[in-house]
């Protein structure tokens, strides 16, 4: 077990008191912002969680689409996200089946931040031509994989004791990276959307979570702060309020359709 599993270990049990350390708010709605209520009960969000993730990180965002009316899933990925994208993948899957079991004509919107974001698009591509999936949400996504200094020492063993072989998965090139693109997403009909900060965000750039192929749309926000990777999760409104738009224009196209 690799030194960063050993730590998530200990500092996951710790998760619930992570709100109260960091003076996160209760929603992410504006003071005395009435909630949109763009949805309805049937309308099912997925929020998949990233790299070394402790779930609680999502509560605000969880918290807030409820209160636009979403009925949100918190999905369990393995090992505090530091597992086998792919397992977490089959797993969402999983999910998604038992949601639509339970109402075949529920919507479905995926939506993962960080390496969360790569597995809900690892889902819609191997998954969504015979689930369907309404929505694939992205935020702060290293949706080309993330480019590294020394790619060199980041995929030597001698970095297994310290980062977990899955890290492989991250990189810029990589097999996992390349499998992300294997399929023209477009075609089924799903509303595709990165939501990205405008720079280096602490963990991943713009170019990096910049999708370029066809029916993506991709969206620079303004967030500030620290560390604004996990501020989009947290605390900004601006990045809710992209999120919200981007669920609405899902919702009211398939409307349309229908």
């Amino acid at each position: 077990m690799s030194l960063l599993e050993r730590s998530m270990q200990v500092a996951a049990p710790f998760g619930r008191y992570f709100e109260t350390l960091m003076r996160v708010p209760r929603t992410l709605h504006e003071a005395g912002e009435v909630a949109a209520s763009v949805a309805r009960s049937s309308e099912h969000v997925v929020l998949i969680p990233g790299y070394s993730s402790i779930r609680e990180c999502m509560n605000p965002l969880k918290r807030t689409l409820e209160a636009d009316g979403f009925a949100v899933h918190m999905a369990r990925v393995p090992n505090n996200g530091l597992g086998d994208a792919r397992e977490a993948a089959d797993l969402v899957a999983g999910m998604i089946s038992g949601i639509r079991a339970a109402d075949p004509t529920a919507g479905v919107h995926l939506v993962g931040h960080s390496r969360g974001g790569m597995i809900a698009r690892d889902v819609a591509v191997r998954y969504g031509a015979s689930q369907h999936i309404d929505s694939l949400i992205v935020l702060g996504s290293p949706q080309n994989g993330v480019r590294v200094t020394f790619p060199g020492i980041a995929k030597s063993r001698l970095m297994d004791p310290f980062i977990p072989e899955s890290r492989l998965q991250l990189l810029a090139g990589s097999d996992y990276v390349q499998s992300l693109g294997s399929r023209a997403l477009e075609q089924d009909g799903t509303h595709l959307a990165s939501i990205y900060v405008d720079h280096f965000d602490g963990a991943v750039r713009p170019s990096e979570a910049h999708v370029a192929a066809a029916g993506w749309h991709n969206v620079a926000v303004p967030v500030g702060g620290p560390f604004p990777h996990l501020s989009m999760i947290t605390n900004d409104r601006i990045t809710y309020r992209q999120l919200a738009a981007e669920l609405a224009m899902s919702i009211a196209g398939r409307t349309r359709a229908s």
